[in-house]
């Protein structure tokens, strides 16, 4: 194998990830399955001092920082982005 990686790499289920980890969500169908079928989803970093919900296309692949919400109507980003809502969420 190149890149100097003993043979323990290759019966590892995570190398794809290890080796080309600049692909987005290739392995991500617990992602992709609940915003299937949606043209935008409610994302958030998880990650961040401050929270901020944003509606997103769902064409866009998160990566392991950002929580997905699969909600694609207004009226849940609203809820979400309320001072009470995200005062609970960045407590827990």
């Amino acid at each position: 194998m190149s890149g100097g990686h003993d043979n323990q790499s290759v019966h590892d289920p995570r190398a794809f990830k290890r080796e080309r980890w600049w692909i987005f969500g290739d392995n991500q169908p617990g992602m992709r399955a609940p915003v299937a079928g949606l043209t935008r989803c409610v994302m958030t970093t998880k990650t961040a001092k401050h929270r901020v919900f944003h509606l997103m296309p769902t064409t866009m692949l998160a990566e392991g920082t950002v929580g997905v919400f699969a909600l694609d109507d207004a009226f849940f980003f609203g809820v979400l982005s309320r001072r009470i809502h995200i005062v609970s969420s960045i407590s827990s």
